[in-house]
């Protein structure tokens, strides 16, 4: 039961890093968090599946383990705040209670498992199923954060309108969908409360970039920290999509409005 409830513990600590590294992305070099992130991160994520008996991660969980402290560690480092110092005494008690305290008891928990397979389980069915997802979750964690430089830098379209034209499309588009808007520059910037900021670049008389600007919040507090890994691997990407399809719809309304009125 011990084993489980750190193995737990241990996840939910590398989702803590979710806010933690958007934080220090903020502060730091992407160059240097996005690596030191990614590897805490998944690292505890790793670990938690290695105590928790899940196939390939189980054998390695030591060595994780020690991976994501190193670079959680220095993250923190990177991230000078408060909350730094909360993490990196949880990240010294999970070593000292898992190497110190509970090793054995992992260690002979995974050698029965590798020796008797999923047959030493009530349900064998149900931990391969257990397994196979938690493996997926781990990808797919991994694939997010992999790609989300991509997504969490400004992205546009160019559309073949002038900036009068687009201008009332995207303001419609945004009446539509309920939008509260903070700031507007008529023909220039619409700024969303809490949101993003649509910025509206003029190429030539005929052309306009369409340009979206992410505004998350970074102020660190425990409500970002209880959050993070649901902003990161939920919010974020659906987002993006999100904000994909409106630049098109918007793109398409102002190119319609355009070849509309030459005719």
């Amino acid at each position: 039961m011990k084993r489980v409830l750190l193995g737990l513990f241990v996840l939910v600590h590398g989702c803590a890093h979710a806010a933690i590294g958007v934080w220090a992305l903020g502060e730091g070099s992407p160059w240097v968090v996005t690596p030191l992130w990614a590897t805490a991160m998944l690292g505890y994520f790793a670990t938690g599946l290695g105590i928790l008996r899940v196939p390939l991660l189980r054998t390695w969980w030591k060595q994780l383990l020690l991976t994501a402290t190193v670079a959680s560690f220095i993250l923190l480092l990177v991230f000078s705040h408060g909350l730094s110092l909360i993490g990196a005494l949880v990240d010294v008690v999970i070593v000292v209670v898992a190497l110190e305290r509970q090793q054995r008891c992992i260690d002979s928990d995974v050698d029965v498992v590798n020796a008797l397979g999923t047959d030493c389980f009530e349900h064998p069915a149900l931990h391969r199923a257990m397994w196979a997802m938690s493996v997926l979750a781990l990808v797919y964690a991994a694939a997010v954060l992999a790609i989300r430089p991509l997504y969490r830098v400004d992205h546009a379209l160019t559309i073949h309108a002038p900036a009068s034209t687009v201008w009332p499309s995207l303001v419609k588009f945004g009446e539509e969908g309920g939008w509260r808007v903070e700031n507007a520059v008529p023909q220039r910037t619409l700024v969303l409360e809490n949101s993003v900021s649509f910025v509206l670049e003029a190429i030539d008389s005929k052309t306009t970039r369409l340009v979206v600007h992410p505004r998350a919040p970074r102020t660190p507090s425990f409500a970002g920290l209880v959050l993070g890994a649901v902003n990161v691997f939920m919010v974020e990407p659906a987002q993006f999509l999100s904000q994909r399809g409106t630049l098109r719809v918007v793109r398409d309304r102002a190119e319609h409005g355009v070849a509309t009125a030459s005719f």
